[in-house]
């Protein structure tokens, strides 16, 4: 056995890397060249993959921001209308995903004369990453379509 194989303090090899890692080729033969090593297959608690990026998954960025800038790309892209639960559970301006206590927060607004009609209630959303505002109203009925405003008032 040569100077340069004998064991080192804490089971490295001098050749390199712990002996139960790896083994040589010429293991025991003084032929006068350096054996070659070749490496065993590691327990599979050392063999995890690690991707070479990671994605932060808190709710105020990282996947769910990429995720949800994806969708809305993707939907303008195939001009695509989404859902007007998923685009309103999304901020517009920075495409934030909307949570209620983690990312926004929500308040019922009536900017009428005294808060006296109750149809004038909105609902606002405040983007918690941006500051900005989504609005909607609450009690108001819709208008019909133009249609069939032209329907009722023709009988």
């Amino acid at each position: 056995m040569k100077d340069s194989d004998q064991a080192l303090p804490n089971g490295v090899h001098a050749t390199g890397g712990p002996k139960t890692a790896q083994k040589t080729a010429q293991e025991g033969t003084d032929t006068g060249t350096t054996p070659a090593i070749i490496p065993q297959s590691l327990p599979p608690s050392e063999t995890v993959h690690h991707p070479p990026y990671t994605f932060n998954t808190s709710s105020t960025g990282g996947l769910p921001l990429h995720l949800a800038t994806h969708l809305r790309q993707v939907a303008q892209k195939s001009q695509i209308r989404l859902q007007t639960d998923i685009k309103r559970s999304m901020c517009k301006r920075c495409s934030t995903v909307l949570v209620e206590g983690k990312t926004s927060r929500q308040r019922i607004e009536n900017l009428s004369k005294g808060r006296q009609k109750a149809h004038a209630d909105v609902l606002v959303i405040l983007c918690g990453v941006c500051g900005a505002e989504k609005r909607f109203p609450t009690n108001a009925r819709r208008q019909m379509r133009k249609s069939e405003r032209l329907l009722v008032q023709s009988t």
